[in-house]
């Protein structure tokens, strides 16, 4: 019975020692980005909303993914073939953008759109959209770093023990 009850012990100390590791594990593996509903016209000229309030979108962590500071959805076909309707973007935050960047912009009068960085203009890539030509001044809102795709996104198990993880730190 003494045997018996130091085995029972030591595998109770051994489960506890694996979940502390799990959860460790779970913080290198995902990270989260705030989702704050936004929308992001791709063509269709969707209204800009401060929304206040975010939703953290837990991911498997990658480059993009600890770099992006925001998740922006796409709204409409300007953007097409590279970015649909309805894709997640992630977006790091910045100032400024180079010839050939895609891009989050606020423009007057058309609200957030996505668009790629031309000389003179904002470039659709759907060649049936036009492109805008920014004279009331576009504001870069920040970088398109990639789209969210279904490998990018932990199954509920593993999003349940990432929200542990960072709960208990």
């Amino acid at each position: 019975d003494n045997g018996k009850e130091d085995l029972e012990t030591f595998a109770e100390a051994m489960s506890g020692n694996v979940h502390k590791r799990n959860l460790r594990m779970a913080l290198e593996r995902m990270n989260s980005v705030k989702d704050l509903g936004r929308a992001a016209a791709a063509g269709d000229g969707a209204d800009w909303e401060d929304h206040p309030e975010s939703e953290a979108c837990v991911l498997y962590n990658s480059h993009a993914v600890s770099e992006a500071d925001e998740i922006i959805t796409v709204c409409g076909q300007s953007m097409e073939p590279q970015f649909h309707d309805g894709d997640k973007v992630l977006v790091q935050y910045c100032s400024e953008l180079s010839y050939g960047d895609i891009g989050i912009f606020y423009v007057p009068g058309m609200g957030g759109v996505i668009k790629q960085v031309a000389h003179d203009r904002l470039h659709s890539l759907n060649p049936d959209f036009d492109d805008i030509f920014p004279e009331d001044g576009a504001k870069v809102i920040g970088r398109v770093l990639g789209k969210i795709t279904a490998d990018m996104v932990p199954d509920t198990a593993d999003r349940a023990l990432y929200l542990e993880a960072r709960e208990s730190r």
